[in-house]
């Protein structure tokens, strides 16, 4: 038992976690290792007897026979591990490692005792103290367990039927073996001679490592017996060595100078007697080959082959170890960068500035082949942002991915978003760009191995989170210092068109009250009064100072609007132009804003939305008179200008159009009505200055007045 306490005390310091070995009934075999402070919780005695750690074993007992390692989490959060002794040893047991956490249920629990208000003392402590393990890390300790748990049942074996003498001599080999691998500067050549001494009829030590998918190569060997080895590679199912390989367990091998698979060492000049090999593996793959052999007829004892699995078993522990702090490392600098990242983008103010840093970092961060950014514009093109990716590549992508996201609606960006694509045999990640629900592009990334992809799904969504808050930031801030400089436009038109000017503003009201009747967002809604303070101005003068590319198309489409009038179907227009700028050059029209060329471009606006239109405005008109309720009105002098006639605005601008000869259909088309409502309106001011026809009316205007005012 002395052997199995070292070796399990050197574990313990491996791994940082707490280790106990039971019998089947949840009785100590060795001394509890590691942490004292998390031990105690799993010790607590009941009868002189751990409670826990029986009521546990009695759990595993219930279960499969012979079932693998496994997990309980025997408070919120907080996980022991069990992994069984084989039972061939005469003592069958259980190995139990406390304790740990798994990350993705750490944010989960925080947010409960966060809103609960609740934390179960002593232990919401130990929670924070505990390693957080993703699913890779959690199954990569349950395999070092498992190990450890062969290694147990080696030094049970041993303890049962081994000389005292053996017994010591094994001992310190694992316990040096095992304080060789805790060594941060450890070298491997180290733990080759620390064996090689197990006995003295050994003639050669060595270690084969993975070079290549379906090679390994000598790189470390000890005995000059033997050195033509150094060098050599083999490959999976080649001869003794790859034979252990490809099996992935240990063997051994005498009298084999007639084996054909001699023909390895043979040709080197090199004759074993006795062969071991003991594969070692990493997350059920074998990552090396340990070996050692005799060159003369002689063989070595038993413990060699038990020590040797107990050394393999050892350096694979600490390949793990390894590649957890490799892992710890790489997240350290990904972590760095991605802060870097974020720090970056709330800074840019530049909507393709943001973008390239966003490829050009997620490039180095991946050590990627190439990263492109499709955005989406409100003209319906797309901008593309692209590393690593020729021009006509990129618009090749571009046309794969477009029909791709039609009609595309997502509130958030979220796991399910991100996909694995291939393009000529190159796999990237591909995710769109969302926030609050507005698609705003597609981002996407190649990767160099295909094994990156588990490792960078999740690292890539994140990228994709901050280029979109990027995007959203930029695109606000736009809209925000928009309206200054819309403002700072709109009076130069009062200067030199002050008519203009007093039509755009109460266009601008017009418009915007639509608008937001209509149930347009606050954006769109603010680019229609923005459009309508605009349309006087020339394009290239609008292009040089608005930058925002909504408001720029919304103008564009205004104009098409205007130059189409006449030139195609009413039924066309719905499909032609966007309802934004339709509403423009609806209130513009209505405000009585003339258009270049005396176009009316009526015509080219949807029916549907002029019915709409003209509702809106008829609902707008106010009335206010003054009637006496008692006794006969009196008869009033003649009035001085048309606002004292009692008529509605709207009643008044025809009465102005009728003034000057209009027909109906000119004054429909001249204010962006229907006949029909032209025709209510007549009939309204017909009885308000009780004339009976046209001519009646007429007269009477000119009578009272509106010649000269």
């Amino acid at each position: 038992m002395s052997q199995l306490q070292t070796v399990q005390d050197a574990f313990a310091a491996l791994t940082g976690l707490g280790l106990a070995i039971t019998d089947s009934e949840g009785a100590l075999l060795t001394k509890p290792s590691g942490r004292e402070d998390w031990l105690s919780r799993l010790l607590a005695e009941e009868d002189g007897a751990p409670r826990l750690l029986q009521e546990l074993a009695g759990i595993w007992k219930s279960g499969r026979p012979g079932s693998p390692a496994l997990d309980y989490e025997i408070e919120a959060g907080v996980k022991l591990a069990a992994v069984p002794i084989p039972a061939d040893t005469g003592k069958a047991g259980i190995v139990w490692g406390a304790f740990f956490a798994e990350a993705r249920m750490s944010k989960a629990l925080q947010d409960y005792e966060a809103h609960s208000g609740r934390q179960e003392g002593s232990w919401a402590t130990l929670r924070a103290e505990l390693p957080l393990l993703n699913a890779g890390e959690k199954h990569r300790l349950l395999e070092q367990l498992s190990r450890f748990a062969q290694t147990a049942s080696l030094l049970l074996r041993q303890d049962d039927g081994d000389a005292a003498g053996g017994k010591r001599h094994q001992a310190h080999l694992i316990r040096e073996a095992a304080q060789l691998v805790d060594k941060p500067g450890f070298r491997l050549m180290d733990a080759l001679r620390l064996l090689k001494q197990a006995d003295r009829s050994l003639g050669f030590v060595g270690y084969a490592h993975r070079a290549e998918a379906m090679r390994f190569q000598i790189a470390d060997l000890v005995g000059e017996q033997a050195a033509g080895l150094l060098g050599t590679s083999f490959s999976l199912g080649e001869g003794f060595l790859g034979q252990a390989a490809t099996t992935g367990q240990p063997a051994r091998w005498t009298e084999m100078e007639r084996d054909p698979r001699s023909v390895f060492f043979s040709r080197l000049g090199i004759r074993p007697h006795t062969l071991y090999a003991f594969p070692v593996l990493l997350e059920q793959s074998v990552r090396g080959v340990l070996f050692a052999g005799t060159v003369r007829e002689e063989t070595a004892g038993e413990e060699v082959y038990e020590l040797g699995q107990t050394f393999a078993s050892l350096l694979g522990a600490r390949q793990v170890v390894d590649m957890l702090r490799d892992e710890r490392n790489k997240h350290y600098i990904r972590l760095t960068m991605m802060m870097e990242i974020a720090r970056t983008l709330t800074l840019v103010e530049e909507r393709k500035r943001a973008m390239f840093i966003l490829i050009d970092m997620s490039v180095n961060l991946f050590e990627s082949p190439y990263a492109a950014v499709f955005l989406r514009q409100p003209s319906g093109k797309a901008q593309v942002v692209s590393r690593g990716l020729p021009q006509r590549e990129a618009e090749a992508r571009l046309r794969d991915i477009v029909p791709r996201y039609e009609g595309f609606q997502e509130d958030e960006l979220s796991a399910d978003l991100v996909t694995m694509r291939e393009r000529e045999g190159v796999r990237y990640l591909e995710c769109p760009l969302v926030s609050k629900g507005k698609f705003l592009g597609v981002f996407l990334i190649g990767l160099k191995r295909p094994t990156d992809e588990a490792d960078a799904r999740e690292l890539f969504l994140s990228l994709a989170m901050m280029g979109s808050a990027a995007l959203v930031r930029i695109a606000e801030r736009e809209r925000q210092q928009g309206p200054s400089v819309v403002q700072l436009l709109h009076r130069t038109v009062k200067q030199w068109n002050p008519e203009a000017y007093s039509h755009t503003l109460e266009a601008k009201e017009l418009g915007a009250a639509f608008a937001k009747e209509r149930g347009l967002s606050a954006e769109e809604t603010e680019r229609i009064g923005d459009a309508c303070c605009l349309a006087p101005l020339e394009g290239e003068i609008i292009r040089e100072w608005i930058g925002d590319p909504g408001l720029l198309h919304v103008l564009n489409e205004m104009r098409e609007i205007v130059k189409a009038a006449g030139e195609q179907p009413v039924s066309q227009a719905d499909a032609a132009f966007g309802e934004a700028s339709q509403i423009v050059v609806l209130a513009l029209g209505s405000a009585g804003y003339a258009f270049k060329a005396g176009r009316h471009p009526l015509g080219a606006v949807s029916p549907a939305l002029r019915k709409r239109f003209e509702a809106f405005r008829e609902r707008r008109e106010t009335l206010e008179l003054e009637l006496s309720l008692e006794g006969p009105v009196d008869v009033k002098e003649p009035v001085k200008s048309m606002k004292e006639l009692g008529l509605s605005s709207r009643e008044q601008e025809v009465l102005r159009l009728v003034a000057t000869g209009r027909s109906n259909r000119e004054i429909a088309e001249t204010l962006f009505i229907s006949e029909h409502t032209v025709k209510n309106h007549m009939t309204n001011i017909f009885q308000k200055l009780g004339v009976t026809d046209r001519s009646q009316l007429i007269a009477l205007v000119y009578q009272r007045g509106y010649g000269q005012n």
